[in-house]
């Protein structure tokens, strides 16, 4: 489905009786611009839009965030029947805002989404829409700390969709939420979206737009822009890597060119994807060598493989480690968007996933 087509269902998932959207998908493969293609359609057609990115470890920074786009977004009066030093304060229960009452002198403290709703029910038929970016970022650090923060804080996010028609929500996230919650319950009433990469033909249009745009000097349009799709597999952020990294270098552009300039973006690590290697220790601890070992034999491997096969991979074996304990890792790889299921079997999630393992784990 092409980025167009995603626009229009989120858009859909704005209005009642829909709550918003939960949207998931690799680093880097468009969460971010797919909330920018709807902020715009969604502030010209009346509604209110609050952005915040809660790619934070701290609820106090995350609190700082969202007065800042609580002051960007709904201007001076925001904030009903308060005045002076207002401040916001973001706790797993609740979102409060305090300042100074406007008639009297009395400090005084509401809900948020209780004054979100009065400023909605100010504007008609509109809603209080929350753009809330890597929400997963938040919600993972706060389930280290105590798993029972990440679900109450999820919960009072709900709470406050379910509780008035007037407030929408659109989570987005790279890493799954199931490092944060046992369950998803707590978001179960957002329709759920999976960002893909791009289809082929909307690849081309983006990697004809970038040659033409930074005025490329290629020897072939058509050839140069399909080793481009080629080699990201229609990842939008690394076609505008290469696109950059062609125009840094200049001179005649080739095929050849761009294959040379995209093993140097590796070679260098000029966009960073040690963390997909980096981040399974970091998520997986003790289950780190299983899903090392699954991924090395996945990847080494050109066709979907079999849970029984799996089994057999020496670090497995020797570690006796049980069917039902390689199906769970497997399917928490599925939800960090580096395997994806065909059929009983898995392979890699894309060929730029798997060509950026192989070259992260030396493997031919």
């Amino acid at each position: 489905m092409g980025r167009s087509e995603v626009t229009t269902r989120l858009l859909a998932y704005a209005a009642p009786p829909h709550h918003g959207a939960l949207l998931l998908g690799d680093r880097r493969i468009g969460k971010t611009s797919l909330l920018n293609a709807i902020q715009g359609p969604l502030i010209d057609a009346g509604h209110l839009v609050v952005r915040v990115s809660a790619e934070t470890d701290s609820l106090e920074r995350f609190a700082d965030s969202l007065l800042t786009a609580l002051r960007a977004s709904a201007g001076p009066n925001w904030a009903f029947g308060m005045e002076g030093q207002i401040t916001v304060n973001v706790g797993v229960a609740a979102i409060t805002v305090r300042g100074q009452a406007i008639r009297g002198k009395e400090i005084v403290e509401h809900d948020l989404f209780s004054l979100c709703e009065q400023s909605a029910r100010s504007r008609g038929p509109y809603r209080v829409v929350f753009l809330l970016d890597e929400i997963t970022v938040l919600a993972t650090q706060l389930a280290r700390d105590d798993p029972d923060r990440a679900r109450e804080f999820l919960r009072m996010l709900r709470r406050a969709r379910q509780s008035s028609s007037r407030i929408a929500m659109f989570l987005s996230g790279s890493i799954g939420l199931h490092h944060a919650l046992p369950d998803e319950v707590e978001v179960n009433d957002l329709q759920r979206v999976h960002v893909d990469v791009l289809p082929r033909s909307d690849a081309l249009v983006l990697a004809r737009g970038l040659i033409r745009g930074g005025e490329l000097n290629v020897t072939s349009e058509t050839g140069v822009a399909d080793t481009m799709v080629e080699l990201t597999h229609g990842f939008p952020f690394f076609i505008h890597g290469l696109a950059q990294e062609l125009q840094n270098r200049g001179g005649s552009i080739s095929s050849e060119d761009v294959q040379a300039a995209f093993s140097r973006c590796l070679a260098e690590d000029s966009w960073n994807v040690r963390h997909y290697r980096a981040r399974i220790d970091d998520y997986y601890q003790e289950d780190a060598f299983v899903a090392l070992a699954l991924l090395d034999l996945i990847a080494l491997t050109d066709h979907p493989i079999g849970v029984d096969e799996l089994m057999e991979v020496a670090p497995v074996a020797i570690h006796a480690v049980s069917r039902d304990d390689i199906m769970s890792v497997l399917a928490r790889l599925e939800a960090d968007h580096y395997l994806r299921r065909v059929g009983n079997k898995n392979t890699m999630a894309n060929g730029l996933m798997r060509a950026f393992w192989l070259h992260l784990r030396r493997l031919t």
